[in-house]
């Protein structure tokens, strides 16, 4: 087989910021000393019926909810302290009520949503079956546009999403029905000194959507530059941060096997690759701010903040995890991590 290696075109001038002030517009700096003394956490593995590599992690009503990738059912429930097996659900294939994918799951008071990042489809299911049975049915299945990369829904039965081919909006908003409403414009982050043109804009702040029902906020965790957002259902930004590395990465043309595209072309750090953990009243989010040359995902430092940016504290594991969910209660946070087999860590929070 033929490689082609990337060939750089023209770089643009969006490079790293130093010191304490942030390279986002409008965003409030912080740094690690905002935490106070890091609080050490020890994990012990939680002993769970057979797991095979989970993808995705969540809590909720004592019960700990898996997505794998690599069996017949995404969605695997545990007991959050036993860890026998209680349910299964989404099973894999293209027949009705089979799905290719399982992106993110999102958790409400009556209902739970699957997005399909292969098919652009968000699913519902009826939340007290869904936790305690196997094989249930959905409620109902909206498709979005092509292209949408992660997805929430609101109570209010809108949905509100991250999709490519909009160039020309940071978030993009469907009806109950699927259909965009075309009246909303939300623009995206600025940086200061440079204002990207909307294809750069689309791949600089790339970011995982998340959404809480109790508190009515949207958080948005960027993956190419340390910057969160804190949205109301109305699409009101209520806070923007940018720390503790105060850094965007350098963005440019490449061309490969003749085909152009934008893409981060020195990119330092990764920053929130896979979103974080809400509460009612809490953000959690594991930060990594690793080169992506080291290809090591897994990081050991969660921060916590409040839904006005404010941070509150940060805890240092004793392990490496890849991606995480904490209790509603914030009182235990688990972990995925290889030791060297796939396991969930149990991390007690006094």
């Amino acid at each position: 087989m033929r490689t082609v290696l990337p060939v750089l075109l023209a770089c643009g001038l969006y490079g790293c910021s130093s010191g304490g002030s942030a390279p986002v517009r409008d965003a409030v700096a912080y740094s690690y000393e905002d935490f106070g003394a890091p609080i050490d956490l020890k994990g012990e593995i939680l002993p769970l019926d057979s797991i095979w590599k989970p993808e995705r992690i969540g809590f909720r009503d004592s019960l700990l909810i898996l997505t794998e990738s690599s069996d017949d059912y995404f969605v695997h429930v545990y007991h959050g302290e036993k860890g026998y097996a209680v349910a299964r659900n989404i099973p894999y294939g293209i027949g009705p009520d089979e799905r290719l994918n399982c992106w993110s799951l999102q958790f409400g008071a009556k209902n739970v949503w699957a997005f399909d990042m292969q098919t652009g489809m968000m699913t519902e299911y009826p939340a007290p079956d869904f936790f305690v049975r196997s094989d249930v049915r959905p409620s109902r299945t909206v498709r979005l546009h092509a292209g949408a990369t992660g997805a929430v829904a609101l109570p209010d039965g809108r949905l509100v999403a991250s999709v490519l081919p909009d160039m020309e909006n940071l978030l993009t908003v469907y009806d109950s029905a699927g259909q965009k409403d075309s009246s909303v414009h939300v623009p995206y982050p600025e940086l200061n000194g440079a204002v990207p043109d909307s294809w750069l804009a689309k791949r600089l702040f790339e970011y995982r959507i998340g959404y809480h029902e109790k508190c009515d906020r949207i958080v948005l965790f960027y993956v190419f530059t340390d910057l969160i957002e804190v949205y109301d259902s109305s699409l009101r930004r209520l806070a923007r941060i940018q720390g503790p590395d105060h850094f965007s990465p350098e963005l440019g043309k490449w061309e490969m096997d003749g085909i152009k595209q934008i893409a981060p072309v020195r990119q330092t750090k990764f920053a929130y690759v896979y979103g974080g953990s809400l509460t009612e009243t809490e953000i959690w989010t594991l930060y990594h701010g690793a080169p992506p040359e080291k290809g090591n995902e897994r990081q050991n430092r969660v921060l916590v903040f409040d839904y006005a940016g404010k941070p509150l504290r940060i805890y240092r594991l004793n392990c490496l995890i890849s991606l995480f969910c904490v209790d509603e209660t914030g009182s235990t946070l688990y972990g995925l991590s290889e030791q060297p087999e796939p396991c969930v860590i149990r991390f007690k929070i006094l």
